[in-house]
């Protein structure tokens, strides 16, 4: 499959100025009602607004990156076709090697965090019996 790199710059770049215009909105109502206290939004909308600001802001920083990596693909893209490069083509065992690494990737990224949320667990539960203790 082939793909589209002059398009999907474009989709990128308009989705990042989409997410900075976003975010700076979500910036400017947060500083408004924290720093400069003028309280402008509900307590209960003042939440939502700084959860907002947070997601928009790492999907801006998501968008940034790829912007930057596509923009990198053109010009790799651009720079080889004027050397007059061959096409590379993947063969299919490195294709499967691959899929391979991905889903072994994927189900150690699965272990560590399960292990990680196992150690959290363990270690509240004894500093709830060591709080207990030193209650008694």
């Amino acid at each position: 499959m082939l793909l589209n790199h002059r398009f999907l710059l474009r989709l990128i770049t308009n989705l990042v100025i989409f997410a900075l215009a976003l975010s700076s909105l979500g910036v400017l109502l947060w500083i408004v009602d924290e720093f400069i206290g003028w309280d402008i939004l509900p307590d209960a909308l003042s939440i939502y607004v700084r959860a907002i600001v947070i997601g928009v802001g790492w999907v801006t920083m998501t968008l940034i990156i790829a912007h930057i990596l596509l923009s990198l693909t053109l010009f790799a893209e651009s720079t080889a076709h004027r050397a007059q490069l061959p096409d590379f083509q993947i063969s299919a065992q490195l294709s499967r090697r691959l899929k391979r690494i991905l889903l072994v990737a994927g189900l150690i990224s699965i272990l560590v965090i399960a292990g990680l949320q196992v150690t959290d667990m363990v270690r509240k539960n004894l500093a709830q019996q060591a709080a207990k203790q030193q209650a008694i």
